[in-house]
């Protein structure tokens, strides 16, 4: 019907995205690795919309901006001195595609939302393997707030890259 809205993608649907993705060029490889501790059930939607949207936004880089056929989405929970967490991962192993830096928006947009979690951003090369060994984005939110009331500008977003390299 019109004016109706499909319901908000979640962590539920980050398989169907790694498919997808497979369609259009890059094989993904999905995996979840969930810590009995830490249960994807505790993840709040509002925290797997964010994630999902990091992982949509990091395979789509790979798609525009690298020569990478193949990358790996990885979806993980643990705990941290004893605080749950769930993160995303996705790694590729392919070299920056000549003439597609873009504007830095994409990568803004991850930090962003780590940050509006009070999460951790970290995106960079990957040191794996020497030269162009490929390109690594992963986000952990916690599930819960850090005590004393950290407003999310003052939380850690670790970006190991430049802005111009997106891949």
């Amino acid at each position: 019907h019109r004016g109706q809205r499909s319901p908000e993608p979640g962590l539920g649907d980050l398989a169907a995205l790694a498919e997808r993705s497979g369609a259009t060029g890059v094989s993904v490889a999905f995996t979840v690795v969930e810590d009995p501790s830490a249960p994807l059930s505790a993840t709040p939607s509002s925290l797997g919309l964010s994630l999902y949207r990091v992982a949509q936004e990091a395979l789509s880089n790979v798609r525009r901006h690298s020569t990478a056929s193949s990358a790996t989405l990885v979806l993980r929970t643990g705990t941290e001195d004893g605080a749950p967490w769930t993160e995303v991962e996705v790694v590729n192993d392919g070299r920056p595609r000549t003439g597609t830096s873009g504007g830095g928006l994409g990568q803004r947009g991850i930090r962003e939302r780590a940050a509006l979690h009070h999460g951790v951003a970290e995106m960079g090369p990957r040191s794996v393997g020497g030269a162009g060994s490929g390109w690594r984005v992963r986000v952990r939110l916690p599930l819960s707030r850090p005590s004393g009331g950290t407003s999310p500008s003052t939380m850690t977003s670790t970006v190991t890259s430049t802005e111009e390299s997106l891949t």
